[in-house]
């Protein structure tokens, strides 16, 4: 409540104005209106966080893709786990996470932008998932002269293609390389292979495959020198999608080989808006 002092002048709140003394006057001031974040923009930003940290904790195991050659890689694999959410087709925001997302739009992206993995190589795989959930990847026979591009050396330039398949699991907090394969791309002519990835996945997770590229200079004596050029470093993840079944408690074995999501804080924060939320 405002005052009048014994020297005539007001002090104190009225309303939403204060008054103060200031040089032998009186001045009047408007209390800061107090902003209430609409619960729509709150929930925005809530999920912009979220998908965030979600895609930070799915990009630092995976650093041997890109080697640091692509600063935007962050940026693009935000926007792709947050688009994901948004299509969640049954769960809504403060109330979902990745396992709940559509995941196809995690499809396709690239790992580094200076060597996109189509622009190399114009053969693209065809990606199957199995009714038993298992993955299918088979890339068909092509030439390497007119198929593959290869970086200009004096050297002789050999080209290795490898698929990796991990599991995610953001509710129990673990992720797991499941299983790799690896092909030499042979000269004039690469037969194509079909490879199934038949591995045990972790019920409730989320798998994810990629395929890249690692071109190295060969020698005589068969030794190696892996080229890391940022022009011909490519990595895309070719395939995202769900392993049905609520996560359980699994064999010993499984339990062993799983690797803590270092960091990550995507359980506590959606607890932080909802307690029932039951991770």
């Amino acid at each position: 409540m405002a005052i009048l002092d014994e020297d005539g002048f007001l002090r104190g709140k009225k309303g939403d104005s204060v008054f103060r003394k200031v040089n032998e006057k009186t001045v009047v001031s408007q209390l800061p209106t107090e902003y209430k974040q609409a619960d729509k923009s709150k929930a925005t930003a809530f999920e912009f966080g979220l998908a965030s940290h979600t895609a930070r904790t799915i990009r630092l195991p995976l650093g041997m893709y890109y080697l640091g050659l692509d600063g935007g890689l962050g940026n693009r694999l935000n926007t792709a786990v947050r688009i994901a959410l948004t299509l969640s087709p049954h769960a809504e925001s403060g109330r979902r996470d990745i396992h709940d997302a559509e995941l196809s739009p995690l499809e396709g992206l690239q790992f580094n932008q200076h060597a996109p993995l189509n622009k190399l190589l114009k053969v693209r795989p065809r990606i199957t998932v199995q009714d038993n959930f298992t993955l299918n990847v088979a890339l068909p026979a092509f030439s390497t002269k007119k198929d593959l591009a290869y970086p200009k050396s004096g050297f002789h330039i050999g080209c290795t293609l490898t698929i990796v398949q991990y599991a995610f699991d953001f509710r129990r907090e673990f992720y797991i390389q499941l299983a790799s394969r690896q092909t030499e791309i042979t000269h004039p002519y690469f037969e194509g292979f079909d490879w199934t990835f038949d591995e045990y996945l972790p019920p409730g997770s989320v798998a994810l495959a990629f395929m890249s590229l690692q071109y190295h200079i060969q020698n005589a004596t068969t030794e190696r020198k892996t080229l890391n050029i940022r022009e011909f470093s490519p990595a895309e993840l070719i395939a995202a999608y769900h392993i049905p079944g609520l996560p359980g408690s699994l064999e010993q074995t499984w339990q062993d080989n799983y690797l803590p999501l270092e960091g990550y804080r995507g359980n506590e924060m959606l607890r932080n808006i909802d307690p029932r939320w039951a991770w």
